[in-house]
């Protein structure tokens, strides 16, 4: 009984002084009571200067197809030939016909026409003299168009308009005559193109419509007399050409 009473203070003093000898403990940090910091705000990223419009960008290239097939003129050409127009009495050892053709790029070709021409004759027996004299004028042209092609050759059709006068005075005066005249035609033809430049053609052409008025002076005190006619050619009568064109 007196042991007991002796250890309860050395007890009491020994676990003072391990409690003294222990290091003092920080207290935990509790997220609830500290103060969050405040976040900068974001600044949105300053907007963009506008842009100049930029230019379309360029068209791509394309190429040009020719309409017209190959081994033909290419654009706009013009072509000079000579050839035979049959008829009665041709003579084949001479060409009797020439003409010149427009060709376009898509084939249309013109084929002008233009004829001028005078003729005066005198007549002097030793005591009277006569003169005859005659005006030819003719202005026209004859369309060709593409129908079909195939190869080296082309199947065309034609028309055509022409107008003229014919103007015959036989020795003096108050005796001439004066015709007038027009004409629509129609016709077919084919072409072989030999080579780009090269080109033999046979046509078929035929009247369509005609108008012819003459005109016939009279001495006084008779007044001039005229004759008109008007004329549809429904026949298939046609003028017969073969003819050789270059083009450049």
């Amino acid at each position: 009984m007196k042991m007991t009473r002796t250890l309860i203070p050395f007890l009491l003093a020994a676990s003072s002084a391990t409690a003294l000898a222990q290091p003092g403990t920080m207290p935990t940090d509790d997220p609830s009571l500290t103060t969050p910091t405040p976040e900068e705000p974001v600044q949105p990223p300053p907007p963009m200067p506008p842009q100049p419009p930029q230019p379309p960008p360029p068209p791509m290239a394309t190429q040009t197809i020719e309409p017209v097939a190959a081994g033909r003129p290419v654009g706009t050409s013009l072509g000079l030939g000579i050839g035979y127009a049959f008829g009665a009495g041709t003579n084949l050892q001479t060409p009797n016909i020439a003409s010149a053709r427009v060709r376009l790029a898509s084939g249309l070709t013109f084929e002008p026409e233009v004829v001028i021409g005078t003729q005066r004759v005198t007549q002097d027996s030793g005591t009277t003299e006569s003169t005859d004299s005659a005006v030819e004028l003719t202005f026209g042209t004859a369309l060709r168009y593409p129908m079909f092609r195939k190869g080296k050759f082309d199947l065309e059709l034609l028309g055509g308009v022409r107008f003229g006068i014919d103007k015959t005075n036989p020795d003096g005066d108050d005796n001439g005559s004066t015709t007038t005249r027009a004409s629509l035609g129609w016709g077919l033809a084919v072409n072989y193109w030999l080579t780009e430049h090269w080109d033999l053609s046979v046509g078929a052409s035929n009247p369509l419509l005609a108008f012819q008025k003459t005109t016939n002076e009279n001495p006084p005190p008779l007044d001039d007399s005229s004759t008109t006619s008007f004329s549809v050619l429904a026949a298939w009568d046609p003028v017969i050409t073969v003819m050789m064109h270059l083009f450049y």
